[in-house]
């Protein structure tokens, strides 16, 4: 593998760390908060991602989430992708973005553009796309732009795969979290979503900020299909004045409480890699949306190419 190379965001407020292999941000962390706290979850060595299956800080595609079958059909054309997960196509296959190493440009510490050609056929997918990723830092405000050029019609659906914890270490309990969504996909036991059905009166309700229990975050793998993506961010506090508020312009959010997290490598600070150590807050479209026409459309055209704009703000009330 090519040399893993770093660039540094920093300004009076925070500092982020970002790797030109799949775009990982290995660390995000507050001016005044300890060397050894991040609000992601990473790795300690940049080496250590070349071996990195739980797909910590990533960007994820061609396609995230999980493809059916590991096989659609467009245009009457059936493609049979790799299938890097059962029989079923996961976070683009085993050879995704997250996977690669992107040309990296710096723009001094406040921005940095990465960017990688895909090649017609790669991970069975067709046409040829140019993948950017702009990620900007100003203040405490950090922002994706995930934008995607193609030569012919082709499925794209990128997402960013941070495990948050607001403490720095430790669980994600006592966090909580608030969504605007008042549906969700229903899936079956690999995660393929079979219907849309309400929240009201499930745990899964977070459209008033709820508590994140060790029980109810440890079942949650779940699809939500957002109210209004443009007005209502989504929330997510700790108990000790944290807050992460994030606003998306994509149609879903893949909520995942890391229950199959395990210690792959070694972690960055005092983080300890396990069940419930961090929350995922993916924006993307819906899963297996290309083998289901009543679900919103993700192909791209070469007159209509496909982007992602995520933005998140950290802040901490008792750093004054």
């Amino acid at each position: 593998m090519a040399n893993i190379e770093t660039a540094v965001l920093e300004n009076s407020m925070a500092q982020v760390r970002l790797l030109n292999l799949g775009c990982i941000t290995q660390c995000w962390q507050l001016a005044g908060w300890p060397t050894t706290r991040s609000a992601v979850l990473g790795y300690a060595d940049p080496a250590n991602y070349e071996r990195n299956p739980h797909y910590l800080g990533a960007i994820i595609g061609r396609v995230a989430n999980r493809i059916e079958g590991g096989q659609f059909s467009l245009n009457t054309k059936l493609y049979k992708l790799d299938q890097n997960e059962g029989s079923n196509t996961l976070h683009g296959g085993s050879s995704g973005l997250s996977q690669r190493i992107w040309e990296m440009d710096r723009d001094g510490t406040s921005a940095v553009q990465f960017r990688l050609l895909s090649k017609d056929g790669e991970q069975g997918f067709p046409g040829t796309v140019a993948f950017s990723v702009t990620v900007v830092l100003e203040g405490s405000t950090l922002t994706y732009d995930l934008q995607a050029d193609v030569s012919e019609p082709t499925p794209i659906n990128m997402t960013q795969h941070n495990y948050y914890n607001l403490n720095g270490a430790g669980t994600i309990a006592g966090h909580c979290l608030q969504i605007p969504a008042d549906k969700m996909l229903s899936a079956n036991k690999d995660g393929i979503p079979k219907q849309v059905c309400s929240v009201t009166g499930t745990p899964y309700d977070f459209n008033q900020s709820g508590s994140l229990t060790p029980k109810l975050a440890r079942d949650i793998d779940t699809s939500y299909c957002l109210k209004n993506t443009q007005n209502l961010p989504i929330k997510l506090t700790n108990q000790h004045g944290a807050h992460l508020k994030l606003e998306t312009n994509q149609s879903g959010l893949q909520v995942y409480t890391a229950g199959k997290l395990t210690n792959v490598n070694t972690p960055f600070g005092s983080q300890n890699h396990n069940s419930f150590s961090g929350i995922c807050l993916e924006p993307q479209a819906y899963p297996n949306a290309v083998n289901r026409s009543d679900f919103p459309s993700i192909i791209a055209f070469p007159d209509a190419p496909y982007r992602n704009t995520l933005k998140l703000t950290l802040t901490d009330e008792y750093l004054g």
